[in-house]
């Protein structure tokens, strides 16, 4: 399977603290994780799961970018980061997502929470 690969940016100046308390119900593995670069808190891979890779760095600016792979169908990968913007919406963090797959056969789905203006 080539998998899915999906990309986030989130609005995010003083980085993701408040995201914390919901985590838990977020289906792709993520723990907050304090960047000793800014001291921001950002996200990283936190499971087991081989079928998902997550990638996150601090930023120097106000929006943070996220990207990784779900190897999983196309549905199971839509509701991982479906869960990741429930997460971020409840924390108050405005945001899009995008995802399409490896095999560029235009599968393509996105999401835009209260993105515009920027």
């Amino acid at each position: 399977m080539d998998g899915c690969h999906f990309h986030i940016e989130i609005l995010a100046p003083s980085g993701l603290s408040g995201i914390e308390a919901h985590l838990a119900d977020c289906a792709m593995p993520l723990q907050p994780y304090r960047s000793g670069f800014n001291d921001q808190v950002i996200l990283r891979h936190g499971g087991d799961i081989d079928e998902f890779e997550f990638a996150m760095d601090p930023s120097t600016t106000g929006l943070l970018h996220a990207s990784g792979s779900i190897f999983r169908e196309e549905s199971q990968a839509w509701r991982m980061v479906e869960s990741l913007s429930r997460a971020l919406r409840l924390a108050g963090f405005a945001h899009r997502a995008g995802m399409d797959n490896a095999a560029g056969n235009g599968l393509f789905r996105e999401i835009d929470y209260r993105w515009g203006g920027t």
